[in-house]
Order: structure tokens, then sequence, then C-alpha cells
């Protein structure tokens, strides 16, 4: 009786003791990180703001991004730059070569590393436009805003490039709670991203405005862009066709309308007399070697990379 009666007393203070710990323990993890911020405190002031804008910067300069990988791995395709190949046999995982397959790994990593940057921006822009602060009579709020909306679109332009019709939204994941996207038509994303740069372009300062010159998207930075989407989108592209694996090339109906308007925004930029073709071929390569960077000439917008990058 009196080992039962030791048993149990044993066994009822350890449940005791977890209970107390279970408790304490909840209580515990109930707590803020002091290092946290929220949306609202970030997007409060220009300096955070500020802050908050170089997270999608650093998503283009990542090196599955723009920072290395896609034009080491992705773009040697053409006439100008090409990879080559001892080995006759596909490797299934080279984009450069044209030799990858559905599943290749380079593939989805160009895929996760410009999704991952359309994320981060659409998570800037939509906090900075419903933030309290945001007004378009602040010309430095709505320059970070076009800077960010210009990353977007050079985002999506290469998932457009590379896919054609892709998974599609300008709302971050945690507001729309979609996080499996449908397929949209690259005609209608073409669209919607042209209209956007167009909203935000006459908000935006010019080249000679920013103190960082070409190293951050300008006026005319968003003008280009939008040429550049326009006369993308109104070009031939792989499609899908009914009956066939393979698809055909084919242009959208409105072609020529996208024609007219990379024509108009491409003029725009010449127009505004901040960029021209004034250095020999070769200094332009000769400055880049130095780290020199020209405001006015042929470079209109170029993610800017410290010297030992």
């Amino acid at each position: 009786f009196i080992m039962k009666s030791k048993k149990s007393l044993i066994i009822f203070l350890i449940l005791m003791v977890s209970m107390l710990t279970f408790t304490a323990c909840n209580d515990f993890l109930d707590v803020d990180t002091p290092s946290k911020q929220s949306n609202e405190s970030i997007f409060s002031s220009e300096n955070e703001t500020s802050m908050a804008l170089n997270g999608v910067y650093a998503k283009a300069l990542s090196d599955n991004a723009f920072g290395n990988f896609l034009y080491n791995n992705v773009q040697l395709n053409s006439d100008v730059d090409f990879a080559t190949n001892s080995n006759e046999v596909p490797q299934l995982n080279a984009p450069k070569r044209f030799d990858c397959t559905a599943e290749s790994g380079d593939s989805e990593k160009l895929w996760n590393a410009m999704y991952s940057g359309v994320e981060t921006a659409n998570n800037f822009i939509y906090n900075l436009e419903n933030s309290e602060m945001y007004s378009t009579e602040n010309a430095n709020l709505t320059q970070m805003l076009g800077e960010a909306k210009v990353l977007r679109a050079m985002f999506y332009y290469e998932l457009l490039c590379y896919w054609g019709d892709i998974p599609f939204s300008m709302l971050p994941t945690y507001v729309t709670q979609e996080f499996i996207l449908p397929i949209t038509s690259r005609d209608e994303v073409y669209k919607q991203l042209i209209a956007d740069l167009e909203g935000i372009a006459p908000l935006m300062k010019t080249t000679s405005e920013i103190s960082e010159g070409i190293e951050r998207p300008s006026k005319e930075a968003c003008w280009a862009m939008i040429a550049r989407l326009a006369l993308q989108a109104g070009g031939y592209s792989l499609r899908p066709a009914d009956g066939s694996k393979y698809g055909k090339m084919a242009r959208p109906a409105n072609s020529q309308e996208f024609y007219q308007k990379a024509r108009t925004y491409a003029d725009m930029v010449i127009q505004s007399g901040t960029h021209a073709l004034n250095k020999e071929y070769k200094q332009v390569f000769i400055d880049e070697c130095n780290f020199i960077v020209n405001n006015n000439d042929d470079v209109i917008f170029e993610l800017p990379f410290g010297s030992g990058d």
C-alpha cells in the first residue's frame, strides 16, 4: 500500500511539473520579438521605407537572379553569346544550350528567384500605397514606388520571355491568400504591367534629379521599360496550339498597338535628351571595368553592385 502511494505521488508530481512546464512554455513563447517591426512601423517614415526598398533591390541582385545566374546560366543562347560543350549528349539542365527539360533544376532556380523578387516587390508596393504617410505629392515616396514597380516589371519580363503565359498577381500573397495562382495570358500580363508603369512614370524623377543617377530607375528608365515590354508583347512568341504538343509561333491580334506604344515611349527617352551615344564603343567597357558611372550616356539604368562583387 505504501509503495503504491509513493508511486502514485511520484506520477502526480510528474504530471504537475509537466503541466507547469507547458503553461510556462506557452507564456514564454507568447511574446513579441524586440527586433520585429510591423508594416505600419516600417512604412511610417521615408528612411524606413527606403530601407525596405533595398530588400527589393537585394532580390534583383541575388546570385540566382540578375546577380549572376540569369546571365551566366540562362541567356547564353544567341548568335552573340553562346556556350559550347564537347559532349554531344544533351545535358537536360542547360537552358543556355536549349538542352534543358521541364524538370531542369536551372529552370526551377530561375523561376523561384524571379517570383521571390515579385513577391518582395508586391509587398513593398502594397504596403507603401496603403500607408498613412503615402501621398502622390511626396516626390521621394512616388520615386521609391516607381523604382519598385520597374523592378517588378523586370522580374515579370524575364518570366514572360521564358515561360509565356504565367501565374500573375500584383498583390502580396498574404493579402490574396492564393498560394496557387491561375495561369494568366501573356497578353494580359503585358497589358497590366504597361498600364502600371504608365501610371507611375509621370511621378518619377529624371536621372539628373536622382543622387545615385542611373543606379536607380528614373523616369526615363520607366519609359524604356514600357517600350521594352510593349516591343516584346507585340512580337512573335511560342503559344499553345490545339492538337500540337509543340505549339505555334504567333503574335497578338493587337500587335500593332504594342509596336506603336514601344515607339512612343522609346522616342520619349530620346527626346528627353538625357541619354546619348557620346563615348567610343570601347570606352563604355573601359569605364565599366574602372567603376566609372556615366549618368548621361548610353546606359539608362544599371543595377548597382559593390566594387568587390
